[in-house]
């Protein structure tokens, strides 16, 4: 019995990300077509928001029937979405919106491995079991169109190390905080 709750455990997990990943796919995909914007923070970080961050925490309520308050989660959504909007019609020099971009998708990423899959994985499977699955997960599901030699040997000792911090410190912000500045540091 279980090893059924364990198998259905990452089914559910590995249904999360696929759904994020094609709703990320499509979201860019309309706002490339309907927004017709360069904008980073239109076209590539308000997709990340909703696919990675607003529709998971949908599917936890609905579908998975979570018992998590995601309240103020979806205050940092909207602040985030203002931020944006902000930014869209004010002129902010380019890196400061490339940080704040990489800030959003750090904490997109966040939410969704490290709290989302994480913490359901951490309900069946002990905190080894669970910290290498959802960095597996986040290397090779979340950045599947990059080189699986990155993978291995970035993203999933990375995933690795923030699902440690978010365990260690029991808080999203750290590892958003690491998060981002890593993908600063590799982007500059």
């Amino acid at each position: 019995m279980k090893e059924n709750k364990k198998l259905q455990i990452l089914v559910q997990c590995l249904f999360q990300v696929m759904i994020s990943n094609i709703c990320l796919i499509l979201y860019v995909l309309f706002c490339s077509v309907f927004l017709k914007t360069q904008s980073i923070l239109l076209s590539l970080s308000t997709p990340t928001i909703f696919a990675l961050v607003v529709q998971p925490i949908f599917l936890e309520k609905v579908l998975f029937k979570s018992k998590v308050n995601f309240s103020k989660h979806i205050i940092v959504v909207i602040s985030a979405l203002v931020s944006i909007l902000i930014c869209y019609f004010v002129n902010i020099p380019e890196n400061i919106i490339l940080i704040l971009h990489f800030i959003l998708i750090g904490y997109s990423e966040e939410i969704l491995y490290r709290m989302i899959i994480l913490d359901r994985m951490k309900s069946s499977y002990n905190i080894l079991e669970s910290i290498v699955i959802t960095a597996l997960i986040f290397a090779f599901l979340g950045h599947i169109s990059e080189p699986i030699l990155d993978n291995l040997m970035i993203r999933f000792p990375l995933g690795i190390f923030l699902a440690f911090i978010r365990i260690r410190f029991n808080n999203i912000g750290i590892p958003t905080i690491i998060h981002a500045l890593y993908n600063v540091l590799v982007t500059f």
